[in-house]
């Protein structure tokens, strides 16, 4: 080992840095552990109904995106007339919604109905995979999920940053959400 005055200097500086950096990882903000966030109403299980009043290309999205979260969650969604749980398509034209859901939370944080829809106008042009998400999308606010703070998830905002990460399903922190609920 070299003792010059040069030698025992870079060791000091190089030791330095080594707890200077060690520092500065161990006081760095830790990463948010959940990007969920709840809307503040939920159905009273996680097994509930809906009526779907999609035809065609809309059903096969909506079924595969309720498939989604039925195989990855605790959420057990089944088809059943009357349901408070409604899946719709509607024409509302260029008003920069996908997709829209509509839902009544009474006082006790339950809904007492929830109505999915989404807007021919964006899907008719969207692939199949853009049109399960969308579904998906809904179905996450159906299910009492309010928009995300990721842009990698099925429950953020904006449908058209989904392409860039190729989120089509839903997603680990889709997953935690909706089992927080249920």
């Amino acid at each position: 080992m070299n003792n010059t005055p040069q030698a025992r200097w870079r060791l000091v500086l190089s030791t330095l840095a080594t707890v200077a950096i060690i520092g500065a990882i161990v006081t760095l903000p830790a990463a948010s552990a959940q990007a969920y966030v709840l809307l503040g109403c939920k159905w009273k299980t996680g097994n509930f109904t809906y009526v779907n009043y999609t035809t065609s290309l809309y059903a096969t999205a909506s079924n595969a995106a309720i498939s989604n979260w039925n195989a990855k969650t605790s959420v057990n969604m089944t088809s059943s007339s009357g349901s408070k749980l409604t899946i719709n398509k509607v024409y509302r034209g260029n008003d920069g919604a996908a997709g829209a859901t509509a839902y009544t939370c009474q006082n006790n944080g339950l809904f007492s109905r929830a109505d999915l829809t989404v807007n021919t106008f964006y899907l008719t042009d969207y692939s199949a995979n853009k049109k399960r998400l969308v579904f998906a999308h809904e179905l996450g606010h159906a299910m009492g999920l309010d928009h995300a703070s990721s842009k990698k998830v099925v429950m953020w905002k904006d449908a058209s940053s989904f392409d860039d990460f190729g989120i089509y399903t839903v997603q680990p922190d889709d997953i935690a959400g909706a089992n927080h609920l249920y």
